[in-house]
């Protein structure tokens, strides 16, 4: 459940809810340990410090756009891209 006194996500209209809400509104969580070499740990505390958020809320979001970029991957009329505009380049994710 959100921690804030906003309305909770289920009552939003559908078009208002985020893919955050869409990680924290199910009726099942599950929970499982998962170890991160501390390089990763590092990155993971740095953004959650960057955005004020929660490690667990950043993690959240990481899971939810790393599942995106795995069907993304997987659909080969589909290409995932991150574009650069300050460089004006294009860099192709592909996922092996």
């Amino acid at each position: 459940m959100p921690r804030s006194n906003t309305p909770t996500p289920d009552i939003l209209p559908e078009e208002t809810q985020t893919p955050r809400d869409a990680l924290t509104t199910s009726a099942t969580a599950h929970r499982f340990n998962l170890t991160i070499p501390d390089p990763v740990y590092q990155e993971v505390m740095a953004a959650a410090a960057e955005s004020g958020e929660t490690i667990t809320d950043v993690l959240r979001q990481f899971l939810k756009m790393g599942i995106l970029a795995y069907k993304i991957g997987k659909d080969p009329s589909k290409k995932l891209i991150i574009r650069d505009t300050t460089a004006k380049t294009d860099t192709e994710i592909m996922m092996l």
